[in-house]
This record gives structure tokens, sequence and C-alpha cells, in this order.
């Protein structure tokens, strides 16, 4: 599907060279004259980049172009602006104006490609990087709330973890970290342990089983490091006794053991049932999830402690 990309600044007819200059099946152009665009309070839907023809203003008329930060309909659109190459201070009165991507005229149409480029990568990455960002400040959110819950078991001296409280962490987990089920399993006795909590109990329901039915399982609850199977060659058990508990055979797992505050052996894990594999680096977030779960009993007294990790 073509970019839009907006033209303004002058007339239509000063703003053709662009348009020609460009793959006319990769680009849509509309042309929108600058008064009328400092008028307008409306989206500018799905416009990726703005391209500013500066050169029918006189320099004492640059202030105008403050609207590329002062209307919100603009803001987040990347601004390519023509300007002319002398005098020099025009360049830096676009700068202090916040619109810092320019071409000097004239200019060859292979730079006009590389600006464009360049501005439409750079913004797909920092929305990206946005999105990302939410997404952890739930996942955050999520670890507030747990150590909130935490802190009211702990005060009444419940002999069990309150993991049924950390519902929306797991499933924030599991979908940032693309798994089909997010869960923590608990050993309450040498004979005894637990499904404490699952992101999705359809696959991994909520249970308590002998902890002789998943050998294996039990076993990696008291390694050292974490685990990340995607091959089963050498995984031993593992994936059969997850499968034992499970309503489906997972392919891809993520293990991470911990000790909880009562000292009883636990283990963060995601996995996958869908012939996905839970990739190294969604590995690496879950294993650095773990910790703050481990850690949530220290704040567990000052839940608001958390705001700084």
């Amino acid at each position: 599907m073509p970019v839009k990309i907006l033209l303004t600044g002058s007339g239509e007819s000063h703003l053709q060279f662009i348009s020609k200059a460009l793959d006319r099946s990769r680009y849509h152009f509309e042309f929108l004259d600058f008064e009328e665009l400092e008028q307008t309070s409306a989206l500018l839907p799905k416009v990726k980049l703005i391209i500013l023809n500066t050169l029918p203003f006189p320099e004492n008329q640059f202030s105008r172009f403050g609207i590329f930060r002062e209307i919100p309909a603009l803001v987040n659109i990347p601004v390519l602006a023509l300007v002319r190459d002398k005098p020099p201070r025009l360049r830096y009165r676009l700068a202090q104006l916040g619109i810092e991507a320019y071409l000097t005229v004239p200019f060859d149409k292979l730079d006009l490609q590389l600006h464009m480029r360049n501005l439409l990568r750079y913004h797909s990455l920092l929305k990206k990087q946005s999105q990302l960002q939410q997404e952890c400040d739930q996942l955050k959110s999520g670890l507030k709330q747990y150590s909130i819950a935490f802190s009211q078991s702990t005060e009444q001296k419940k002999t069990s973890l309150p993991y049924s409280s950390i519902q929306s962490f797991l499933e924030n987990l599991a979908r940032i970290c693309d798994a089909d089920c997010a869960c923590v399993l608990q050993q309450t006795s040498d004979h005894q342990a637990t499904v404490a909590a699952s992101s999705n109990p359809e696959i991994l329901p909520i249970q308590h089983f002998h902890t002789q039915r998943v050998p294996g399982l039990i076993k990696a609850l008291s390694f050292p490091q974490s685990l990340h199977i995607q091959s089963f060659s050498d995984a031993g058990t593992i994936p059969v006794d997850l499968s034992a508990l499970s309503n489906a055979m997972p392919n891809s797992l993520s293990l991470h053991p911990f000790t909880a505050w009562d000292q009883s052996s636990c283990m963060l894990g995601i996995f996958n049932t869908n012939g996905t594999l839970i990739s190294e680096s969604n590995h690496k977030l879950a294993k650095m999830m773990t910790p703050l779960v481990n850690f949530t009993a220290e704040f567990s007294q000052q839940p608001e402690d958390l705001n700084g990790i």
C-alpha cells in the first residue's frame, strides 16, 4: 500500500517536482495549502510524512512553522523541510521550531529519497518503542498489584502464595512474550505440588498434584539455572510432565526456578503449544521478570517501592 505524503507550503504547482522525482507506486501525494493546515484541527488520517516547502516564506514568517509542534494532529507526523541554502540561519530557525530534517535547494532526487526513507524508518521505530513501553507499563502495574496482594497475604500469615492475584501479570507476560500460557508452579510439601496460577486455565488448569506424577518437572523446580527448551531431544521428561498437567502438548518452554517467601520451591514458566518457538529474547524477558516476582516479598510492606523498578 502506498505511503501517504502531504505536500504543503506553497502552490501545488511548485511541489510537482517532488511527486515527479519519486516512485508513484510507493508514495501517494496530497497537497494542502499551508493556510488551511494552520486552521485545521482535524486529524490527518494515514499521513506518514509532511514535506514543507519554505521557499515562498520570508524569514520573518518562519515562526508560523511552529504549528508542527503545537497542533495535536501534527506533532506525531515527521516533517521534511525544503529550505534555501543561504543564509544558513534559516536552517537554525527551523531547528528551533522543532523541524530538524531539511534539504537545501537545489537537491538531488536521490538525497530526497534517502531523507524520506530515513525519516519514515526512524518514526516507525519510535512508534514501536512507544507501544512496547505501554506494554511494559501494564506489566509493571500487574507486578504492583501482586505486591499489594502479597503484602496482604503476608500480614494474614497465609501458608501459600497468593498467585491468584497475579492473573493480570501472567496474562501480560504471556502476551508480551508471545506465549500461549504463563504459569507459576509451587511445591507445597515433599509429596504435593500445585499449579498456583495460570494465564490460560483452558490450557493449564489450576490444580494440585502428587510430585511422583511429574518427577522431571519437580526436579526442575530446584535447578540453579533457567531452562530454554526448543528441542525435546535434550529435554528429558519435562515437556511430557507438563503435558500431563495440561490440555495440550507444549512444544517450546522457558522455565525459571526461584524460592518463594516461605522457602518453598517455585517456578515461573511460559510455553507454546501451537508450534511456535519461544524466542531467545522472550526467554530473557521472562527470566528478567522472575527476580521481580521473587523480590516482591521484600517490598510487601512498602509496595510503592516498586515504582522505582
